[in-house]
């Protein structure tokens, strides 16, 4: 199975334009926090990158968790605040947020 692969780029104040980006910038420029995608969507068809918040509905679909995106041993998981991990369910979770701009939802 092929995948693309992309990447999204903050610099600290905005999401910056990635179409440019050379395997060098990866590996040696600073200046941005880069974030994969991870090649799978949410339950809307939103796409997800490492460093996404995202909320899954648990419990009979009563209660929600909410978790963030992170590569771990070459895959992607999503660790559930504080620290445990999600098994991932595509068709119940959703993209809220990132890191970023709404780290406040992991407070």
């Amino acid at each position: 199975m092929k995948r693309e692969i992309k990447f999204r780029a903050w610099n600290g104040v905005d999401w910056v334009n990635t179409d440019q980006i050379q395997c060098w910038d990866l590996l040696h420029d600073t200046t941005y926090d880069y974030q994969q995608y991870t090649g799978l969507k949410d339950k809307n068809g939103d796409e997800i990158y490492e460093g996404d918040i995202l909320e899954e509905l648990i419990m009979n679909e009563t209660e929600t968790q909410i978790g963030v995106c992170k590569q771990v041993l070459g895959g992607w998981q999503i660790f559930a605040h504080p620290n445990s991990s999600i098994r991932w369910h595509g068709w119940k979770q959703r993209v809220i947020g990132n890191i970023h701009e709404n780290g406040d939802l992991l407070k």
